[in-house]
């Protein structure tokens, strides 16, 4: 009777509660009950129940129990563990607090740095290196145009997108540009960019891309073109390894020239590439072979990886525990949101720097500038020593928080409104990370109202303060 998710089973409960509380029958407390979807609490620590990929319907309030990778008992390292009140006894009584009044828990999706404890000698380094993902981190969700040559060209044409079912001002608006704050998101990111590029001395601090999309890095370099981003960056490079199409483009005065990136040569995560970037900096930026730009990049030569910070919305991205082990010391993690997106329909797993609070480009460009001021205690969650000794058997077999990402897709052309038209981008699979409490179904009226000082453990229950209403 009612799809198999979360949401839609408490949207059926709060439609006919006696059919879900047998007690109805002989218990008047209960035949009495009156509720609507506004009445019920989920406290979940899976992100992905609190939206159906169905029927779009979403929980109004609900609490976000932290996810978290830990050395568990004998069992060695465990990934995605959580629990109410597992790493923070605050938890109680935030979700005490939430249940009683919900309402001054506004919600709030803003963007989150952390640089992990790590020697005294290293803890001001300074910056030398931004890396940031692409899908639902300098996008909000990413869609490619239906052109053949748009991932093969460097010399690629905008111009084709007349003849195409996507214009150019479609796909900066669906890619980058962001329905739920004022302004133009665009001119947000170039202004940022632009600050990043420069360290405190005034001298360039390059930029660079790394994200999984198996459209290949000439599709990204494409798509950021159009939007007057890539003359910020200094190279991108894209996961996995292709047969087809080149894994790095990078940027000599402004023209581009596509390269073999040497992802072959390390593990095929993100710590480890990062990590590879800083002892083989030389392999992943060919500018340092040319004398006349070497001294633009020369601080690359001298990097730990206390130099380099990762933007990206997957908590997966900071820290590999496989059996090729990597930590990241300073990175950001953007917040993730499902959300009914434009003409799209539900949308899980977007993103987006920027996308609901313009406070992340102060946080970021504070962050880049003096990360030691962000130092947190995640030691207890990363134990990559034990980790390599604890036999595969004793290993917890760890679900994804999150399940498979929409397609990204516009619905067919309609009489009603010339401008829509139909066009699905193929998107990999990716397994994501925690995300603060939030209250997708609610609009936040005053983001910044929660306490910046969070704990990374905490239970957060939040909720926005428009009237409630069925989207469907």
């Amino acid at each position: 009777r009612v799809h198999d998710h979360k949401a839609d089973v408490l949207h059926a409960i709060a439609c006919n509660p006696a059919t879900w509380f047998p007690q109805a029958a002989a218990d008047k407390t209960f035949s009495n009950l009156s509720l609507s979807v506004e009445n019920i609490v989920l406290v979940d620590d899976q992100r992905a129940n609190f939206q159906s990929p169905y029927s779009g319907r979403q929980v109004c309030r609900y609490c976000k129990v932290a996810r978290y990778d830990a050395t568990y008992r004998s069992f060695g390292m465990v990934k995605n563990m959580g629990g109410i009140g597992a790493r923070s006894a605050a938890d109680y009584e935030t979700l005490v607090m939430f249940v009683d009044n919900p309402y001054s828990c506004k919600e709030t999706l803003e963007l989150r740095c952390v640089q992990r404890n790590v020697r005294a000698s290293s803890r001001k380094h300074p910056v030398k290196l931004v890396v940031f993902d692409f899908d639902e981190t300098l996008t909000l969700a990413t869609f490619f145009p239906e052109d053949d040559v748009f991932g093969e060209r460097l010399d690629w044409d905008p111009a084709v997108l007349e003849e195409g079912s996507w214009s150019r001002d479609d796909l900066l608006r669906y890619n980058f540009e962001s329905p739920y704050v004022p302004g133009s998101r665009l001119q947000k990111l170039q202004s940022l960019l632009a600050a990043l590029a420069k360290d405190a001395s005034g001298q360039s601090r390059p930029l660079a891309v790394l994200t999984r999309n198996e459209s290949g890095a000439v599709s990204v370099l494409n798509l950021l073109r159009m939007a007057n981003l890539d003359r910020y960056f200094s190279a991108i490079w894209t996961l996995p390894y292709s047969l087809t199409r080149p894994t790095g483009v990078f940027q000599v005065r402004g023209e581009w020239r596509a390269f073999e990136a040497p992802v072959c040569e390390v593990a095929d995560h993100k710590a480890n590439v990062l990590r590879h970037i800083v002892e083989h900096p030389l392999k992943w930026f060919p500018q340092l072979a040319m004398e006349d730009l070497i001294q633009s990049y020369s601080g690359l030569l001298s990097m730990t990886p206390e130099s380099v910070v990762l933007v990206d919305d997957e908590r997966a991205s900071f820290q590999n525990n496989s059996e090729n082990p990597a930590e990241l010391m300073r990175f950001c993690k953007v917040a993730r949101y499902d959300e009914i997106y434009r003409n799209c329909g539900p949308l899980n797993q977007m993103g987006g720097i920027g996308a609901h609070s313009d406070t992340d480009y102060e946080h970021l460009m504070a962050f880049v500038q003096s990360p030691w001021r962000y130092s947190q205690d995640v030691d207890a969650v990363v134990d990559i020593e034990d980790f390599a000794v604890v036999p595969t058997n004793l290993q917890r077999e760890s679900l994804e928080e999150e399940g498979t990402k929409v397609l990204r897709v516009r619905r067919p052309k309609s009489l009603s409104n010339p401008e829509l038209y139909s066009s699905p981008r193929g998107s990999s699979l990716k397994r994501v990370s925690s995300s603060p409490c939030a209250s997708p179904l609610w609009q936040c009226a005053d983001p910044g109202q929660i306490s910046q000082g969070l704990a990374e453990f905490d239970l957060v229950g939040l909720e926005g303060t428009s009237a409630p209403h069925d989207r469907l």
